[in-house]
């Protein structure tokens, strides 16, 4: 019993990360694009890195969405593309990352799924 609640104190405090997690790549990735700030890069990328490692010390592990197929348990479809380049209902794009704390989803990956294009004049596929 107590390790259970050991457990479900870690996971409310690594659901708080994650939104840092997420702001630090959105951080590095903008201060790339402005090419002009290369020392805060840099720091905060090792920052990154130190947070990325420690979550991966406490069981956090990235869910592997992009070229993957949609899985309700462990993707939430936020739009959908018409495509015939893939498969039907494979994720597409990633527009937040989803994670895994000891095997248990504690944050589904926000997706872009794909779907057969519809021929004009053509009926929809029936499920």
């Amino acid at each position: 019993e107590r390790e259970e609640i050991v457990k479900m104190s870690s996971e409310r405090i690594i659901k708080r990360m994650l939104g840092i997690l997420d702001e630090m790549e959105l951080a590095v990735a903008e201060s790339r694009k402005m090419n002009s700030a290369g020392g805060v890069v840099k720091g905060v990328e090792m920052i990154l890195t130190n947070l990325v490692d420690a979550l991966k010390e406490e069981g956090v592990v990235k869910i592997e969405a992009v070229g993957n197929p949609f899985d309700p348990l462990w993707h939430e479809a936020v739009s959908f593309v018409e495509t015939d380049e893939v498969e039907d209902n494979m994720v597409v794009q990633e527009l937040r990352k989803g994670y895994l704390l000891n095997g248990k989803v504690i944050r589904t990956s926000m997706v872009e799924v794909a779907r057969k294009t519809v021929k004009a004049g053509s009926e929809p596929p029936r499920k």
